[in-house]
C-alpha cells in the first residue's frame, strides 16, 4: 500500500492548495467529503430563502465542486441524495407534477431530510440553510418555468426532448448561489466557499461511527468500504480499491471477509484519491481515448522544504521555525520533463531527488 501512503503524504503536504483557485481554472485539490459534478443550471437564491434568478450553465463553466456521501459518492441507480448540489429529482419539491416519476417523492424526501440533518446540526452553515428553507417550499421548477429556464408541452409537463447539453433537461443537475446583503463581499458560489467546505467535513466526519484499524494511519478510525471513482476524469468508473463480490468467487477465494485484505479509513482514502486527481490533472500525461480506456501516467515528489523568511533575522532562522514558509512542490517540472520524453519528444531527465 505505498503508494496510497504516500498520496496522503501528499496531499498533507499540499494542504494549503485545498479548494484554492487555480489560475487555469481547472479543479483544485478537492476538500475530505467532496466530489465533482458537471452543472447544468446555476441558481441564485438570497440569505432568507428567496429565489432571485438563474441561468443555464455553459460547457466550460460546468464542473462543479459538491460535498458527497460516501454512498452518494459511488451511486448507480439507488437512492443516494449528495449533501446539497443534485439532479431535479432530488431537490426539486414539485418534481412530480411536471414529470410523471412515482418515485420521485422518496428522492426529495430523502434529500430534504439529510440536508435538514446538516442544518440542525452544531457545524451548519447559514449559506446551507438558506438552500434548505428554499427547497423545502417545493417551488424549483415552477420558478424555472416561470424564467423560462425550463421549456412544458401543452399537458404542462416537462418536455424530455428538450436538451442541456447533452443532458435531458428533466435529469439536470443543479448548483446554488447564495447572496447575502449582509455580507456582500463574501463568496456566493457554493461549490467554492471554504467555510462550507469546513462545515459539511465536520459535520459528515462527525457522524462516522464504524471504526477499525487503518492499514495507513495504524489507528482506529472511522474506515471506508466505498471508495472513489472519477480518478482519471469526470466519467471514470474505475476504481482502485474495490471489494463487492460477495458471492460466486469470493475475493479470489484468498478471503472469506473483505475486512481480512485491507482496510483504509474514509479520511486516507478520500485524501489519497483526491491528491491522485489533482497530480493526474496538473502534472500527469494522459494518452488513449477515456471512452475506449485511457491510461494516464504521473510523477511526483512529497518532499517540501521549509524556507525562512527573505528578510529574518539570522538568530530567528536558526531559533524559530514557526515563520518559515511551507513551499508546496510536487516536483512538477520534472513530471513535464518526463511528459515530453514518452512520446519520444527528447528531454533530458536528471534523477528525481525524492518520491
Amino acid at each position: 500500500m505505498g503508494w496510497i501512503d504516500k498520496l496522503y503524504d501528499t496531499y498533507e503536504n499540499c494542504i494549503s492548495e485545498v479548494g484554492k483557485r487555480r489560475t487555469d481554472k481547472k479543479i483544485p485539490l478537492l476538500p475530505v467529503g467532496h466530489s465533482t459534478q458537471n452543472a447544468q443550471i446555476e441558481v441564485v437564491i438570497d440569505i432568507e430563502g428567496n429565489f432571485r434568478r438563474a441561468r443555464i450553465l455553459e460547457k466550460e463553466e460546468q464542473v462543479t465542486i459538491i460535498p458527497v456521501t460516501e454512498d452518494s459518492a459511488s451511486r448507480g441507480n439507488g437512492n443516494f441524495p449528495h449533501a446539497l448540489c443534485d439532479k431535479f429529482i432530488y431537490v426539486a419539491g414539485d418534481y412530480l407534477e411536471y414529470v410523471q416519476n412515482e418515485k420521485s417523492e422518496d428522492y426529495f424526501n430523502k434529500y430534504i431530510e439529510q440536508l435538514e440533518d446538516w442544518c440542525s446540526s452544531m457545524h451548519k452553515n447559514k449559506k446551507v440553510c438558506a438552500v434548505f428553507d428554499y427547497l423545502k417550499k417545493k417551488k424549483l421548477i415552477k420558478d424555472l418555468v416561470e424564467q423560462k429556464i425550463l421549456t412544458c408541452d401543452e399537458s404542462g409537463n416537462l418536455k424530455k426532448d428538450i436538451k442541456l447539453g447533452t443532458v435531458s433537461q428533466i435529469d439536470a443537475f443543479i448548483r446554488f448561489k447564495v447572496e447575502d446583503t449582509e455580507n456582500p463581499s463574501s463568496e456566493t458560489a457554493v461549490w467554492l466557499d471554504n467555510e462550507i467546505y469546513k462545515s459539511y467535513i465536520e459535520y459528515y466526519l462527525n457522524k462516522e461511527k464504524g471504526t477499525e484499524l487503518c492499514y495507513i494511519k495504524g489507528v482506529s478510525i472511522p474506515y471506508s468500504e466505498k471508495h472513489p471513482s472519477k480518478v482519471r476524469n469526470s466519467g471514470d468508473k474505475a476504481k482502485l480499491i474495490s471489494a463487492n463480490d460477495e458471492s460466486g468467487f469470493t475475493y479470489r477465494g484468498r478471503f472469506s471477509d473483505k475486512k481480512q485484505a485491507v482496510i483504509v479509513s474514509y479520511e486516507v482514502s478520500q485524501k489519497a484519491h483526491n491528491a491522485l486527481r489533482w497530480l493526474i490533472d496538473i502534472q500527469g500525461y494522459r494518452f488513449g481515448n477515456p471512452k475506449d480506456g485511457e491510461e494516464v501516467i504521473v510523477a511526483w515528489g512529497t518532499n517540501n522544504q521549509k524556507v525562512p523568511p527573505l528578510l529574518a533575522d539570522t538568530d530567528d532562522i536558526f531559533g524559530e521555525e514557526e515563520d518559515s514558509l511551507i513551499i508546496v512542490s510536487t516536483q512538477k517540472e520534472y513530471a513535464q520533463r518526463l511528459n515530453k520524453q514518452l512520446p519520444d519528444m527528447g528531454a533530458s531527465l536528471t534523477p528525481m531527488q525524492i518520491l
